[in-house]
């Protein structure tokens, strides 16, 4: 491994890569659709998640499409079909977006790698703008897929998320101290993530990350649900990671106070008290730096985590 892994350098492009993102051109695009599905695995799904979020803006209803479903062949009338996806390989996600093409109803690919398999069946090809990614962890293109989504959004007629601030706020927040948040990381048991709003697929993002780089066991719930069965494993120490951003703040903060009374020992981030739709985005840009030098300091590779690959076909 080198002395900066990809995963730190890739970490590191992020603002750089936003900005592309930003100053690209859209293809032409449908009107806003009466319903939005998004097909996605993976890192590529939690950013779908912020996605379908940020759409609650423009009024189009938006939830995931689990690409089995489409075997059923349900009906599409009037609905769009966003797939996110790096690498556009996965067989189980060609597919699907095949089905809902064959049912007439428009497909969308938001992919890093264009020529691909996802790119061949779709509608329209949106590029990420990620640029390559040689770490197995993925972190450029979950960014970037949000900001390409958000882009979307204010296509469809969201209210301006002021995207433009990103890139500085990128490089303010990675130049924070994070020592916090690399003790967290670097301790053994298991980790509970919260959010809500945008921050519920951040949370998802950085407990999928915690496993795959840390080998540890993480869990991501909304502050909406967790005191409804998941506090009950809560005990004297254990540890939690709050996200305490975006227009839901209140909300995570209140659960935080009952699992503080439980016994957890809570960090929060709160991102400088932020309420707009796109602060755990950045604060996760912070977090994917904490993330890769917790791996080192546990004595792994944050480039090649055990027992996987870069690309993962799901059948």
């Amino acid at each position: 491994m080198s002395k900066k892994s990809f995963m730190l350098q890739e970490t590191r492009q992020i603002a750089t890569r936003v900005q592309l993102a930003l100053d690209s051109d859209l293809p032409e695009l449908p009107s806003a659709p009466e319903h939005l599905y998004t097909l996605a695995r993976g890192s590529s799904d939690h950013a779908a998640t912020v996605v379908q979020r940020l759409m609650a803006n423009t009024a189009i209803p938006a939830t995931t499409m689990p690409p089995s479903l489409m075997q059923h062949n349900l009906r599409m009338t009037d609905s769009l079909v966003l797939g996110i996806s790096q690498s556009g390989a996965s067989p189980d996600l060609c597919l699907a977006a095949e089905k809902c093409r064959q049912q007439g109803c428009p497909v969308i690919a938001l992919l890093n790698v264009l020529a691909s398999p996802l790119a061949e069946v779709a509608s329209i090809t949106l590029a990420q703008h990620a640029g390559a990614e040689r770490a197995v962890a993925a972190t450029k293109s979950v960014v970037c897929s949000i900001v390409m989504g958000a882009r979307l959004a204010e296509y469809w007629g969201a209210p301006a998320f002021q995207l433009h601030r990103l890139p500085d706020q990128i490089r303010s927040a990675q130049q924070q101290p994070i020592d916090d948040l690399i003790s967290l990381f670097s301790a053994d048991g298991p980790l509970l993530v919260l959010g809500r709003g945008t921050g519920l697929g951040i949370a998802a993002e950085i407990a999928l990350k915690v496993q795959e780089l840390l080998g540890r066991p993480a869990m991501a719930y909304s502050s909406a649900e967790v005191l409804h069965g998941p506090a009950g494993m809560v005990v004297d120490g254990y540890p939690v990671l709050a996200l305490a951003v975006g227009h839901e703040r209140t909300s995570v903060l209140s659960a935080v106070k009952q699992l503080g009374k439980a016994g957890a020992d809570v960090l929060v981030l709160d991102g400088d008290c932020r309420v707009d739709d796109m602060a755990s985005v950045v604060l996760l840009t912070r977090v994917y730096l904490a993330l890769e030098a917790a791996c080192r300091q546990r004595g792994r590779s944050p480039d090649k985590p055990d027992n996987l690959n870069k690309v993962t076909l799901t059948l």
